[in-house]
């Protein structure tokens, strides 16, 4: 995680076109978002529930965005 931190901070932080990182993570994956969080990510923000069919039947997870400054 801190490798692709650092590799957007030296070739994109600081400029107009790149001023933070965003990523999603499944609401209740409580192991991801402490790493996040532990690498700087703040606190996740909810996007509501997102589901796609599946072969028996319907898969809903709850998602959030995450945001870092780079």
């Amino acid at each position: 995680m801190e490798k692709i931190v650092k590799f957007a901070r030296e070739e994109y932080g600081g400029t107009e076109k790149v001023e933070c990182m965003t990523l999603e993570v499944d609401d209740d994956n409580e192991p991801a978002i402490g790493l996040y969080r532990k690498v700087g990510f703040g606190e996740p923000k909810s996007i509501g529930r997102v589901g796609a069919k599946v072969e028996f039947g319907k898969f809903v997870l709850g998602r959030s965005i995450m945001r870092r400054e780079i």
